[in-house]
């Protein structure tokens, strides 16, 4: 389980660092390395992710029957913590999420394990006041969607 908390974090890690602007490599740079990170608060997988003023938000998820994740977790790569933030209205995994002024949006995904009962559900969060908001539903369920913005 640990093992699985510590690669899903290193993962998110790579991910938010590639976001977050770092410079591009050039010919004579050596190659990057791996590092541990700080683990993630539990283990899950499936969850969305996105990068926002150079944090990394991990949405929802899955883990063994717990298809319904709401937890809602920001990874700060200056300090190497995680810290919980409000949930989800309703959890999901192999959800869609991205960010656009100022706001992560959630749309879709699943509710039961092996990619089972897909949902038409939406919701936007406000990093700033710790906050959700339900959106109108989208036009049918959607498992393993995809958004940017």
């Amino acid at each position: 389980m640990a093992a699985i908390t510590r690669v899903t974090g290193i993962c998110l890690v790579a991910l938010a660092l590639a976001a977050g602007g770092s410079a591009p490599l050039r010919a004579a740079d050596p190659p990057g390395t791996w590092s541990t990170k700080a683990p993630m608060l539990a283990p899950r997988e499936d969850e969305g992710v996105v990068a926002f003023e150079r944090k990394l938000y991990a949405i929802g998820g899955t883990f063994h029957q717990d298809a319904q994740i709401r937890r809602n977790e920001v990874y700060d790569p200056a300090s190497d913590s995680w810290r919980a933030l409000a949930p989800m209205p309703r959890g999901t995994h192999h959800l869609a999420v991205a960010e656009l002024g100022g706001q992560i949006y959630a749309f879709g995904g699943f509710t039961a394990p092996a990619h089972g009962a897909p949902v038409d559900v939406a919701f936007a969060y406000d990093p700033k006041a710790d906050s959700w908001r339900t959106l109108a539903s989208l036009s049918s369920p959607r498992g393993s969607p995809s958004a940017v913005a």
